[in-house]
């Protein structure tokens, strides 16, 4: 159990990076990914859609809506991380 909550919690600071990393490189270059549901119309239903890379310029919505995603991961997995190093330092009071 004690080992499981560290590995959530560093898994956690580990994703929190790289989505942050992500997220503050599209607010800087302007450049992010965004899901397109529609992006491969012949292909079969479990294959349609692609990551297809949007600027602020081109298409803001599309922009702010793929970067708000990598913001909400980040955000997600620091307290996933929060929560697993909280079990991870408090195991011992429950065994």
């Amino acid at each position: 159990m004690k080992r499981s909550a560290l590995f959530f919690g560093i898994g956690g600071i580990i994703l929190s990076v790289v989505f942050g990393y992500l997220a503050i490189s599209g607010e800087i270059t302007g450049r992010t990914f965004f899901y397109d549901e529609h992006a491969n119309p012949g292909s079969l239903p479990r294959y349609r859609g692609a990551f297809v890379s949007v600027s602020r310029a081109s298409s803001p919505t599309e922009f702010r809506r793929g970067n708000n995603f990598f913001w909400a991961l980040g955000g997600f997995s620091i307290v996933v991380a929060g929560i697993g190093i909280y079990f991870f330092r408090g195991i011992d009071d429950y065994e």
